[in-house]
């Protein structure tokens, strides 16, 4: 079932055993934040049911989130390099399956990272 169809399901369910009276949109504001999805990617149906100032406060949202999560995903890379290049300098010194380990694991994560952010 689509985005935009739960809502409206949900929002019949609503008004049939609550006989709450509210405004469709201000339900599927309600709905967003409920279901997490303020936080994550909007689809293209549930921002079609909605009011065009709510689109745009929505994408505005949805902008400071991805910006707030590129600045993670930096700390994140920066640190990750930093444990990669500790444990490349220790098996350069002597090898351990420790820092053997460790290397793939941050190998990995960067890798996953980067991926991301691109």
């Amino acid at each position: 079932m689509r985005y935009s169809a739960q809502i409206h399901s949900d929002y019949r369910k609503l008004v049939r055993e609550i006989g709450a009276v509210m405004d469709l949109d201000a339900f599927a504001r309600l709905w967003i934040r409920e279901n997490g999805l303020e936080h994550e990617k909007i689809p293209k149906a549930l921002i079609d049911t909605l009011r065009p100032e709510l689109v745009a406060k929505a994408v505005a949202t949805m902008d400071t989130r991805l910006d707030l999560a590129e600045q993670e995903w930096q700390q994140e890379l920066f640190k990750q390099s930093k444990r990669k290049a500790d444990n490349e300098r220790k098996l350069a010194t002597k090898h351990t399956n420790t820092a053997k380990t460790e290397l793939g694991r941050a190998t990995r994560k960067v890798a996953t990272i980067r991926a991301v952010i691109k």
